[in-house]
């Protein structure tokens, strides 16, 4: 006899299904969350403020549009909440659709509340350019925040920037990218030049557009005292005596970002504290950063990201000197502050010195520049630091204090050759520093550096909370190819008292010296961590009898 269902059970048990736990939610609630949805762009961490990175991930226009289709309680909410769609003007994914219908729907959403443009676009293509210059003319006066990335801005006319120039009540951030081109020189045959904004921005707290033409922006604007963020990129525009006295007038800064400041004209003769600042950011010459950095005075645990070159003079040993003195400064002032500075990445080369900090323990992507706190001294061209230049450097980070440092990654360039000798005292000073160290990162010169060093001072073990190595491959053929520095290091260890207890060496198929590591299987108990991405990992305990797992050629 065949199953019957009786009838009214079906809908029965339909009712009965209990409704998901959102469904419960109350309106302010839902509002809330969708709110914060449309906000994603603006609460997105961005390392360095001008981060093309920060128009990755969920993008807030296509949420709000996955939303307002999931049922119609949330197509109410969404569609009768003009501000929702106003923060989520994002240009690229507007300009994605060879039709304007989804623009216009979006613009007409928006009704007259406040717009949050952001995106990124090729000014030399009709349809973004077109929208671009059409949005800032029409509705300037509702853009409370605009971050766009520009490609080939040459393409924007000069009377879509004379925008600028009208004023700005709702304006509170202001972030434009110039990429591969440059901006068209601004069309005003007004003498004085007008002034950016109308001097009227009174909600203003973040200011950035690189490249800026010299006349489109002053030192004396007087929305500048009220900054929170402030990013100064004009080419030699400014010098670093007038920089200096603008910064006086603006306690409030939390991010400064200099690049291309001309050299002082006279020198500071008071120190400008900012006791807001959190970051730092330099990118100019020699001369410059060393006077911009011995009169700026930041709080406790500010980080610094220092990027220096010089174009016509060498480096004097007296200014080597000053500039250590400075930076000792910073860097204690970063990496003795718990709960900083937990990463630690040094560079040293023959004639350039990086070193890099990170807040977190974790990976410390040494292949990129994102970290918290760097300093870069890399001279260009023919100019050169002194020939005591890194020794000078390295001694000044002896004397700062690394209590929460457990993750070190040593990287010294081939031009850090051989006589090692003068280096050691500095060296030395700074591994016993590094006493929390647990995990060490090295290339296979930096194992070699710091193994002539180690056996150079029996006495002294180095890292003595190390459990963790990896070998780094950074690109280039190791310039000692004739030894094995990774078996030395962890042989040196075990006769310490301080094993190694995990070798990784995944990255090591990079290098094809470094693809045989059988000869490791004698160290019983090693941990070799062999291959590892985001969803597996492959390791092996050595001498539990598979040497030829040790064999990464074989995967080839």
């Amino acid at each position: 006899m065949a199953n019957t269902v009786p009838s009214g059970s079906m809908a029965s048990t339909k009712a009965e299904l209990p409704l998901p736990p959102i469904y419960n939610l109350d309106f302010d609630i839902l509002w809330t969350i969708f709110w914060m949805n449309a906000n994603l762009h603006w609460t997105r961490r961005r390392i360095l403020q001008d981060e093309w990175s920060s128009f990755d991930g969920p993008r807030a226009l296509n949420v709000l549009r996955h939303t307002s289709q999931v049922c119609r309680q949330w197509r109410d909410i969404t569609l009768g909440s003009p501000s929702l769609w106003g923060m989520a003007i994002e240009i690229d994914l507007l300009m994605a659709h060879q039709e304007d219908y989804w623009t216009k729907e979006v613009m007409e959403r928006a009704g007259q509340s406040p717009l949050y443009v952001s995106g990124r676009f090729d000014a030399f293509r009709p349809g973004p350019r077109n929208f671009f210059t059409t949005l800032l003319n029409k509705s300037w006066e509702r853009i409370r925040r605009l971050d766009v990335a520009i490609t080939r801005g040459r393409y924007l006319s000069s009377e879509t920037w004379n925008v600028l120039f009208r004023p700005s009540p709702e304006l509170e951030v202001i972030r434009i990218q110039n990429v591969a081109g440059w901006l068209p020189k601004l069309l005003t045959d007004e003498e004085p030049h007008p002034s950016i904004f109308a001097d009227v921005a009174p909600a203003l707290r973040e200011f950035s557009i690189e490249e800026a033409p010299s006349e489109l922006f002053s030192l004396q604007a007087p929305w500048l005292s009220q900054l929170h963020s402030l990013i100064l990129s004009s080419h030699f525009a400014f010098n670093a005596t007038d920089v200096l006295v603008v910064l006086a007038r603006i306690p409030t800064l939390e991010y400064l970002e200099l690049k291309h400041i001309l050299r002082p004209l006279k020198e500071q003769l008071m120190p400008v504290y900012l006791p807001r600042l959190r970051t730092l950011n330099i990118l100019t010459d020699f001369t410059t950063s060393l006077f911009l950095l011995k009169w700026i005075t930041p709080p406790a645990g500010s980080t610094l990201i220092l990027h220096i070159f010089n174009d016509h003079n060498d480096i004097s040993n007296q200014d080597m000197h000053s500039f250590c003195l400075e930076i000792t400064r910073y860097i204690d002032n970063f990496f003795s502050h718990a709960p900083f500075a937990k990463s630690l990445v040094l560079e040293p080369g023959g004639r350039t010195f990086k070193i890099r900090g990170w807040r977190s323990s974790d990976e410390t992507e040494s292949s990129t520049d994102h970290a918290d706190f760097i300093i870069s001294v890399e001279p260009r061209g023919a100019i050169r630091i002194p020939e005591l230049g890194p020794q000078k450097l390295l001694a000044s980070l002896s004397t700062c204090r690394f209590t929460h440092t457990t993750t070190f990654e040593f990287l010294p360039s081939g031009a850090l050759g051989s006589d090692l000798i003068p280096l050691q005292p500095s060296f030395m000073e700074l591994f016993s520093s590094l006493l929390s160290v647990e995990h060490l990162v090295a290339s296979a010169h930096g194992l070699r550096v710091l193994l002539y060093f180690q056996e150079s001072s029996p006495n002294t073990i180095i890292f003595p909370l190390l459990e963790t190595l990896r070998l780094r491959a950074v690109g280039k053929k190791d310039p000692f190819p004739t030894s094995n520095p990774v078996s030395s290091f962890l042989k040196w260890r075990i006769t310490a008292g301080k094993p190694v207890t995990t070798l990784d060496v995944s990255e090591s198929i990079l290098s094809e010296q470094w693809l045989d590591w059988t000869h490791l299987d004698e160290i019983e108990g090693l941990k070799v961590i062999l291959r590892h991405d985001e969803n597996d990992a492959e390791e092996y305990i050595c001498g539990t009898g598979e040497p030829e797992r040790l064999n990464l050629r074989s995967g080839f």
